[in-house]
């Protein structure tokens, strides 16, 4: 089949393998097993959360599809079409170098081989091949860390930003349904049924905890910062007041008693709008 090793030829090249090589390299500090397997960091700070995860996937799908452009642009055809044609063919269900080939090509398109396949260039950076870097980026971001009051006057810009403080709105917006206060307070409901067990309640409160890892993991890890060093820099920060106030309100913005009262603001709101 001259369309089958047309299409082999083209993945295996040193061009399309270098542009997997390199997205890999560039994204697998998003990544990292759980305890117990191979590869597996204890600095979490470089594990993102599975949806930012997915982000990635999708941008790896959109690649492959770039990559692929050229040769479906020459024969006029669609992925769709492609893929059809060639699942058609004896090739793709034979047990020779060819069906091989396609199948791992298929496979390459599924989240759970790209999660392997991205976990593998984890692992090599968790054993320690990723001592390289530009030195200069390296004593920037060293700087950066080491000036307390800078890096926090930094942390309190971004939180106060657009691109933080939208998705937080959003979030509360998307769960408040599931919270209500309690008769005779404030907002108090009638309609009981729309509020959901407590346990529901914590599980809203981890995924937004989980929201503000993901918000915050970029800014700590273009700072080379960990969360336990960040913790550490905001307490050292007590004596400046009015930077005081404000980070306090970070820290008490992961405290379930202050996401409760923020999310019931937005409940009443809703609630009081129906």
């Amino acid at each position: 089949m001259p369309l089958l090793q047309e299409l082999l030829s083209l993945v295996q090249s040193e061009t399309y393998q270098d542009s997997l090589v390199n997205f890999f390299d560039q994204h697998c500090h998003k990544f990292c097993r759980q305890p117990g397997q191979k590869g597996y960091s204890d600095d979490m700070s470089k594990c993102e959360q599975s949806v930012e995860q997915y982000e990635v996937f999708k941008s790896y799908i959109a690649l492959i599809e770039s990559l692929l452009d050229e040769f479906l642009m020459e024969r006029g055809m669609t992925q769709g079409e492609l893929m059809e044609e060639l699942k058609q063919g004896d090739a793709y269900n034979s047990a020779g170098a060819e069906g091989s080939g396609l199948r791992a090509l298929a496979a390459s398109t599924e989240y759970s081989e790209f999660l392997e396949l991205i976990l593998l260039h984890s692992d090599e950076q968790y054993d320690g091949h990723d001592g390289g870097g530009d030195a200069e980026e390296v004593e920037s971001h060293s700087r950066v860390g080491a000036s307390g009051e800078g890096l926090m006057e930094q942390l309190i810009e971004f939180v106060e930003s657009d691109e933080y403080t939208t998705q937080i709105k959003e979030f509360m917006r998307s769960h408040c349904d599931l919270f209500c206060r309690q008769p005779g307070q404030d907002g108090s409901l009638s309609d009981v049924t729309k509020c959901e067990q407590s346990h529901e309640e914590h599980a809203v409160f981890d995924r937004y905890v989980e929201l503000i890892e993901v918000l915050l993991a970029d800014f700590l890890r273009s700072r080379n910062v960990s969360k336990e060093e960040l913790i550490e820099k905001i307490l050292e920060s007590e004596g400046n007041d009015e930077l005081s106030k404000k980070l306090a309100a970070i820290l008490a913005s992961v405290n379930y008693d202050r996401f409760l009262n923020s999310i019931l603001v937005y409940s009443d709101e809703q609630y009081d709008s129906d």
